[in-house]
């Protein structure tokens, strides 16, 4: 593992993590953050301890510049995927003023060898079209379905 890349557990740092990621894709109002808050913290409290939440940084020199996400989940086992762990990354971001110097790359490559090494099979992620390229670059493949999702009432 690159020495800038280190395992995070800190819930204020997890939370803000997640709220600069989700402000690249929508601007948050004040309202949104303080409903969205709790719901972090305790989503943070419960899977942190319980190692099926994993978020990797990257530091330099003490400054967050990069993060990825990973969360583990075990499903029934299938042909392409016998053990029935998957990972799902989530969450990947490098600040603006640090892009361009392959710190998203090292998190991801951090990331992939440690879910090899604790077996997990499947690794998915939903890319924008800027991280396109990087996921390929690291072996990921568009595959041949449809995602489809339901929300229910909120």
């Amino acid at each position: 593992m690159d020495d800038r890349v280190r395992i995070v557990v800190d819930i204020d740092i997890l939370v803000k993590l997640r709220f600069d990621y989700i402000s690249t894709e929508v601007e948050l109002s004040a309202e949104d953050k303080s409903k969205l808050e709790p719901k972090l913290r305790e989503y943070f409290q419960e899977y942190v301890p319980q190692e099926n939440f994993t978020a990797y940084i990257m530091e330099i020199d003490g400054e967050i510049v990069s993060t990825a996400f990973l969360i583990i989940d075990e499903r029934p086992p299938g042909l392409n995927n016998p053990n029935g762990r998957y990972g799902t990354i989530m969450n990947v971001f490098t600040y603006p003023e640090h892009r361009g110097k392959g710190y998203a790359t090292s998190l991801m490559n951090s990331l992939i060898v440690d879910a090899d090494n604790i077996f997990v099979s499947v690794l998915d992620l939903y890319s924008t079209k800027a991280g396109k390229r990087l996921y390929e670059k690291l072996g990921f493949k568009e595959i041949e379905y449809s995602a489809m999702r339901y929300y229910a009432n909120k």
